[in-house]
């Protein structure tokens, strides 16, 4: 089942994991991933998917290699002795699991994920950009309307940079 989406949106160089898009999961745990998401995880020459608890919602988080890279990135900034930077890698980098894609554009899901999840027959990705989530469709759906609505009643915090036309040379 799909909601909508499509081939992924280019930003420069970058392309954008979009839609949200629901599959069945098999008795041994496994799920086709979007063939849209796979497109762009090819695009990073990579035939797997990084992935990890969310630190919101019961829902896994993931993404191609560059979502990882991101992360830690941010992680590395942090000061090596922190409390909040340990909690980071340990919820980030100690949970990440890399899922390899079968030769059908499958991913098999672990006990863990799913128990975490609460994923058992179906799981919905939703696109968010340069990662994408899963969810169980029932959870995402309630997620989906409280944030909904959230974006209704925020809709003004959403402008366009503008850049100032430059200025005219005065002779």
């Amino acid at each position: 089942m799909r909601r909508g989406g499509g081939e992924g949106v280019n930003r420069g160089a970058e392309a954008l994991f979009t839609g949200t898009y629901t599959n069945k999961v098999d008795a041994k745990g496994r799920v086709s991933v979007p063939a849209e998401f796979r497109n762009l995880i090819a695009q990073e020459d990579d035939d797997s998917i990084v992935c990890f608890p969310a630190l919101y919602g019961n829902c896994l988080e993931g993404g191609g290699p560059t979502l990882l890279e991101h992360l830690y990135d941010m992680i590395e900034q942090m000061n090596p002795y922190a409390d909040d930077r340990v909690a980071f890698e340990i919820s980030i980098l100690a949970d990440c699991q890399r899922l390899n894609f079968d030769g059908e554009g499958r991913v098999t899901l672990t006990g863990a994920f799913c128990k975490y999840a609460d994923i058992s027959d179906y799981v919905t990705f939703v696109g968010l950009g340069d990662k994408f989530q899963m969810w169980n469709p029932v959870l995402y759906e309630e997620h989906r309307l409280k944030y909904r609505q959230l974006a209704s009643q925020n809709r003004g915090l959403l402008q366009r940079h503008r850049t100032p036309p430059p200025r005219q040379r005065e002779e």
